[in-house]
């Protein structure tokens, strides 16, 4: 186990495309979080333990997505963010934390 979930827990990857987009005009400011110029997406479920690197990660976010996407890190967003995309907020999700290397299931 690393950070609080298990890596044998199956999840979505949070992946996303950072770009150069604006703010959404219907953004109507009630959100909590900054606006992340990006795409997000969650991948379909998969294992921790399937993750052995972060480019693993990423590479998955690219087959699943396309290319530009990769696996999101803590420091993009921090505590919330805005971007296009619809993922359930009470989600969970697998992220990377780059500051924090026993809180991922896979190697940097």
């Amino acid at each position: 186990m690393h950070g609080d979930t298990a890596c044998s827990a199956t999840l979505p990857l949070l992946c996303l495309a950072p770009d150069e987009r604006a703010k959404s005009p219907h953004e109507d400011g009630q959100h909590s979080g900054r606006w992340l110029a990006a795409r997000v997406a969650a991948s379909q479920r998969i294992s921790g333990d399937a993750l052995d690197t972060i480019a693993a990660a990423d590479t998955h976010c690219v087959a699943e997505f396309g290319m530009g996407f990769r696996l999101a890190r803590f420091s993009d967003h921090g505590d919330g963010f805005i971007a296009q995309g619809r993922i359930e907020a009470s989600s969970r999700l697998w992220i990377d934390v780059p500051d924090a290397p026993t809180a991922n299931c896979w190697r940097r």
